[in-house]
């Protein structure tokens, strides 16, 4: 299991909404560890959907990451961070046991143990702790990811200052099947967004039941 510290403590749960759930979870935290988030602190994640879980969990069974898919299991799978530090933050990415809960995200997401994997050029120090473990990434920009030929997963941070114009482009792709790795700090940003729903990785992961809170912190 995860463990993050010291200023959160921070587990993964088993989920008991249903065995697929659990077998997805135990794939997604196989090899475990800690992880310690310093001074990145998540915020808050709601479930709207017997398709959606927890994978990491505050010390009040609060999600702090989530994953999903649509119910009739078409379209993109989805896994929401609520920090975007776990993507970016270099001391995050220097740890083993979040290298390998990325690894097995974007294998997750993108269907396949060899996904095709894009990130957006601000993620470059992820991109190279993917690659040190074998996969095989590329750049670009929300809006230059190819509609023709969509990678299996494409990884972003998606809050304040990412384009509704780039949800607009990724949403269609999600709902043919590419999946998305998220992340996004969202108690920062509520005053920024009235109407919450309208958070960029809230709409981003909508289809799949996974929702951000604008207001509190992970304990």
């Amino acid at each position: 299991m995860f463990r993050i510290l010291p200023l959160l403590t921070l587990t993964v749960f088993i989920t008991t909404t249903g065995i697929s759930n659990d077998a997805v979870l135990a794939l997604l935290t196989e090899g475990g560890g800690s992880i310690q988030t310093r001074d990145n602190v998540p915020g808050l994640i709601a479930l709207t959907s017997e398709r959606a879980f927890a994978v990491l969990k505050d010390a009040k069974g609060n999600a702090i990451a989530a994953a999903g898919e649509t119910l009739d299991g078409k379209g993109g799978r989805v896994i929401v961070f609520s920090h975007d530090g776990f993507l970016k933050n270099q001391s995050l990415l220097e740890q083993s046991a979040l290298v390998a809960l990325l690894t097995n995200s974007v294998k997750w997401c993108g269907r396949s143990s060899k996904p095709e994997v894009t990130l957006h050029p601000a993620l470059s120090g992820l991109a190279e702790r993917l690659e040190s473990v074998g996969i095989k990434t590329k750049m670009a920009l929300p809006g230059d990811v190819k509609s023709s030929r969509p990678p299996s997963v494409y990884v972003t941070v998606a809050q304040k200052g990412f384009d509704d114009a780039d949800v607009d482009h990724l949403l269609p792709l999600a709902a043919k099947g590419m999946g998305l790795v998220l992340a996004a700090t969202p108690w920062p940003f509520a005053d920024a967004y009235p109407n919450f729903a309208d958070f960029p990785a809230n709409r981003l992961a909508a289809p799949v039941g996974i929702s951000l809170h604008s207001g509190g912190t992970a304990d």
